[in-house]
């Protein structure tokens, strides 16, 4: 073996990319339900397809104050136009919680308490029966040990590949 004492990691971003993907599979599902009263003038529809953003982007990075929503003339918080979107459907509220869960333990969570909150969290994707998120808690619960590792520092700073693919995608722009 080259590398006897060689920690294999999962790098978070990947984990947090394919999360928002079975996130917005549920968004889309749930959008879809509400298709047919585009004609009668319904935001429901109009609203999770617009600001689709606002539900997978961290709210800190979202605009300040308040932003036009042109289709019913009023304006709204980033924090209004949420909860709107999420008063639409139960499900997609319970989705949305649970991907903001997991993110806060991305953030969060040390190489000593992260098994313990990663178990709790694969059983609550679990407990949620949405069928959106089962390949996600499907792939927490087959790399675990890899994404608890992830959790390691190294010079005080969290084990990522995200220099390594910088530097990847800098090369391909040379040629």
């Amino acid at each position: 073996l080259c590398l006897p004492y060689a920690c294999i990691c999962v790098d978070s971003f990947h984990v947090v990319k394919f999360l928002i993907i079975c996130f917005q599979k549920v968004r889309i599902r749930i959008m879809r339900k509400f298709e047919k009263y585009k004609k009668e003038r319904s935001n429901y529809y109009w609203l999770l397809k617009k600001y689709s953003k606002f539900l997978v982007t961290d709210i800190s990075n979202l605009p300040d104050g308040y932003i036009k929503v042109s289709k019913n003339g009023m304006t709204m918080s980033k924090d209004q136009i949420i909860n709107y979107c999420l008063s639409i459907d139960s499900e997609l509220t319970l989705a949305y919680d649970l991907k903001e869960s997991y993110r806060e333990f991305n953030f969060t969570a040390d190489v000593q308490n992260a098994e313990e909150k990663l178990n709790e969290l694969i059983e609550l994707f679990k407990k949620s029966k949405i069928k959106e998120y089962v390949p996600f808690w499907s792939m927490l619960q087959n790399w675990k040990t890899e994404i608890i590792n992830s959790f390691n520092r190294f010079n005080g700073k969290r084990i990522s590949n995200g220099s390594m693919e910088r530097v990847n995608r800098d090369i391909k722009l040379l040629y």
